[in-house]
């Protein structure tokens, strides 16, 4: 399960740095890359949180789960933005793919290392 979650967090982690591109080169991205971006995320989560529940629910992926809902709050932020139609901040999009990545790297590493 865990596994899967890797997978559908590095779509999002794709989709995500395509809808930082638009943003950082002048586009505007659409919304619907935002809710492909967030049924991944959220799929990602699910996957993640019931590998942890059926295996080995270590201390590690807990935190692990902590650094993406750290990851998810900024990017709420960022989608009531996009709704209302107001601007992205530049930091907070850094903010929040660079602290995506930490974790999906925190995640590739409970798994992997």
């Amino acid at each position: 399960m865990a596994v899967v979650s890797l997978f559908a967090f590095l779509f999002a982690a794709v989709v995500g740095g395509f809808m930082a591109y638009l943003h950082f080169t002048g586009g505007k991205s659409p919304l619907a890359a935002s809710v492909v971006h967030g049924f991944f995320v959220a799929a990602g989560f699910i996957f993640l949180i019931v590998g942890l529940v059926k295996g080995d629910a270590s201390a590690f992926g807990w935190w692990i789960v902590a650094a993406f809902v750290v990851v998810a709050l900024g990017g709420a932020y960022l989608l009531s933005r996009h709704l209302r139609q107001e601007p992205w901040p530049g930091a907070v999009i850094l903010a929040h793919g660079g602290a995506a990545v930490l974790a999906l790297a925190l995640l590739a590493y409970g798994l992997l290392g």
